[in-house]
């Protein structure tokens, strides 16, 4: 109750210290957005799992299919920073938000960069083409989820 006196009394607003509803909305938005994408181009690639690139296009769908289960801790928490109205638990959202983040994050560079070795071992157009397609989804996706880093509240002072 006395952080939102001085917060009232400061004029501070509680998303001058993290991301607005309407922020995280807009996040998780786009991140769905380009999941679906990068399904699309996921079923594409399953397709040709059979053909003589079966074996790359194979390690390429596992790879998008740990990306995408690395992004549902950080979506869930995300999730939950719209439901909080108490500004101690929002804080709490917002550290752990924060923290699935940077392995969700870190998992992502290593996708695209994973990709990238498999777009270069690629021969065929159709593969190339949905291969490269799913790469950029998973790069978007992964700037959506810079969009979500916030910060865990405001600074303290020692």
């Amino acid at each position: 109750m006395k952080r939102l006196a001085l917060i009232l009394l400061l004029g501070i607003s509680p998303s001058a210290y993290g991301q607005t509803v309407a922020q995280v909305n807009d996040a998780l938005a786009s991140i769905r957005a380009h999941d679906q994408l990068l399904v699309t181009a996921l079923n594409s690639i399953q397709g040709m799992n059979l053909g003589p690139e079966g074996e790359v296009l194979r390690a390429a769908t596992d790879t998008i299919n740990f990306m995408r289960a690395s992004d549902d801790a950080p979506i869930a928490v995300a999730n939950l920073v719209r439901q909080m109205r108490d500004p101690a638990d929002l804080k709490a959202v917002r550290t752990q938000l924060r923290q699935s983040l940077v392995g969700a994050i870190r998992f992502a560079d290593i996708a695209v960069n994973s990709t990238n070795g498999y777009l270069a071992l690629l021969k065929g157009p159709a593969a190339v083409a949905e291969m490269t397609r799913a790469r950029d989804e998973m790069i978007a996706i992964k700037l959506a989820m810079l969009a979500l880093q916030v910060d865990a509240g405001p600074p303290t002072s020692h």
